[in-house]
């Protein structure tokens, strides 16, 4: 039984120091740990100043784009008229390419061309490029 004393107080002994090795190894990862915590904090920081920063430059960029896009349309929106004269009568192209919209009965219209016949007295159309018919001036 002595022999067995012994090999409990070695095991007892090799648990007690293997258990001071691990403590001595723990603190310095717990110092490591401290140490790291303000530099982590303070790239959190960084990140989201700069996060912040490139939201808030978007938000100019695409207010920029909205007013150059308004400049543009206003620039190119042109109020067109054409009127067609002929023996004494007076059609306006606006009216004829409405009346043969409706003429086609065409509910999704994609194209639309429209040939004037004055002699005829009559408006010949094509609509999206199969439909095609004619309407009275």
């Amino acid at each position: 039984m002595r022999g067995s004393r012994s090999v409990k107080t070695a095991a007892k002994e090799t648990v007690k120091k293997a258990a001071a090795t691990a403590k001595k190894a723990a603190e310095p990862v717990v110092e490591v740990k401290e140490a790291v915590k303000p530099v982590v904090e303070e790239t959190v920081k960084t990140v989201a100043e700069a996060a912040e920063k490139a939201v808030s430059k978007a938000e100019e960029v695409k207010s920029e784009v909205k007013k150059t896009a308004e400049k543009r349309t206003r620039k190119t929106a042109v109020k067109e008229s054409v009127y067609l004269q002929y023996l004494g009568k007076e059609f306006n192209s606006a009216d004829i390419v409405e009346a043969a919209k409706k003429a086609s009965g065409e509910k999704k219209i994609t194209s639309i061309t429209v040939y004037l016949k004055p002699e005829e007295n009559k408006a010949y159309y094509v609509v999206n490029g199969d439909v095609t018919g004619s309407v009275e001036l």
